[in-house]
């Protein structure tokens, strides 16, 4: 025992200072060693028994649908290993920590040497549960930023965590904290679902409601629109705008938002002359092929962010245009000129440019809501983990 503490919040009818021990006094982890290391031509597509690895791991479960297989052989090597549900998987290989909670096993599973497994070893009663949050929790990534070894990516060795702080309550408390954010877990779970079967609507209909190579007419078309759709490469339709003028340094106050490129858009704020007719234009991440509607006037901030518009359809049917037939990535590269070579359909008639643009318009609004909802749950989370554990 090092030292004693209290947590800030708690359940009623727990009082008293936690407990707290280096990793190595309370858990045993265990690993796959160097002489029992398998080879990817012992992969399998299929049989009774999982390999495990740390490409599986997935918000804090292990996905077996992307799971390969060993035979009994290999299975059969180490009992230390063969992995029950309940135990504590830990990738070793990580940019950020990497925990998973193992259930729902339907096959026997044992897993990689990039993989290890962490078990009490009797000293103290502990809740697994419990045990899962704390280690897949903010503590055990700060410390492993400090403790890890590597490079670019840290190598989370069992010796790094010999001396890892783990606060240790008592039984009844850790089931009750480990079984609450267990609950809470669900929900995110579930939010995260809602989000995900969107996203992939709108996938599915972008693909139905847009012509494919070769075709004139959408799968899937408004009701008193018909008629063959244009055919044209993407450079026809658009057109850039000159970005020097609205080019700003953004910083943490303005009127006007800075947006970049990337999956964070908005960079910061700044003052003077916005670009104001942003209800017509998309930007397009010339590097990353993001694309974002801007809502409201705006600065760009770099060149890499191209002003795009055009005189043949609307601007809201422009963004879906570019989210359909924009090209796939090809690294860290200008895009722009494969951008304008790639081959679009677009309906003549404004009034079915507007209808689709209105539709996902719509759908981005409800994944955007669904967005935040599971934002402020994780964000949720992330706080009481810090406030009730010591």
């Amino acid at each position: 025992m090092s030292e004693k503490n209290k947590p800030e919040i708690r359940f009623r009818g727990f009082e008293g200072e936690w407990e707290k021990y280096a990793f190595s006094q309370i858990l045993l982890p265990k690993a796959r060693i160097g002489w029992q290391g398998l080879t990817k031509n012992e992969y399998l597509d299929a049989g009774d028994y999982y390999l495990i690895t740390g490409t599986d791991f997935n918000n804090g479960q292990i996905d077996f649908s992307t799971c390969h297989y060993v035979d009994k052989f290999r299975y059969d090597q180490d009992l230390n290993i063969q992995v029950e549900n309940g135990d504590l998987l830990i990738k070793k290989d990580v940019s950020i920590v990497n925990v998973s909670y193992f259930s729902n096993m339907v096959k026997p599973a044992t897993f990689y040497y990039g993989v290890f497994v962490v078990r009490c070893n009797g000293f103290k009663e502990i809740d697994n549960l419990y045990l899962y949050q704390h280690l897949a929790g903010p503590s055990l990534l700060n410390y492993a930023n400090l403790q890890a070894t590597g490079g670019t990516i840290k190598h989370l060795n069992q010796n790094v965590l010999v001396n890892f702080p783990v606060p240790l309550p008592s039984f009844s408390e850790q089931k009750r904290i480990g079984s609450f954010f267990s609950a809470l877990d669900r929900l995110i779970d579930r939010q995260r679902r809602k989000l995900e079967k969107l996203q992939t609507f709108k996938q599915a209909m972008l693909e139905k409601m847009f012509p494919k190579e070769g075709s004139l007419v959408p799968e899937i078309r408004f009701r008193g629109f018909q008629g063959e759709w244009e055919e044209s490469i993407l450079g026809r339709i658009i057109e850039t705008e000159a970005f020097k003028p609205y080019l700003k340094e953004p910083s943490n106050v303005g009127n006007y938002t800075v947006v970049q490129q990337g999956n964070e858009p908005i960079a910061g704020f700044a003052n003077g002359k916005p670009y104001k007719n942003f209800e017509k234009v998309v930007l397009f991440g010339d590097h990353t092929l993001s694309l974002y509607k801007p809502k409201e006037p705006f600065f760009v901030a770099s060149d890499g962010l191209k002003i795009l518009l055009s005189q043949k359809v609307d601007g809201s049917f422009l963004y879906c245009v570019l989210e359909r037939y924009k090209p796939n990535s090809e690294g860290y590269k200008r895009h722009f000129t494969i951008l304008q070579d790639q081959l679009s359909y677009y309906p003549l008639n404004d009034f079915e440019q507007k209808r689709i643009g209105s539709f996902f318009s719509t759908l981005d609004r409800l994944i955007d809501c669904q967005q935040r909802k599971l934002s402020k749950l994780q964000t949720l989370k992330q706080s009481l983990l810090q406030k009730m554990f010591v």
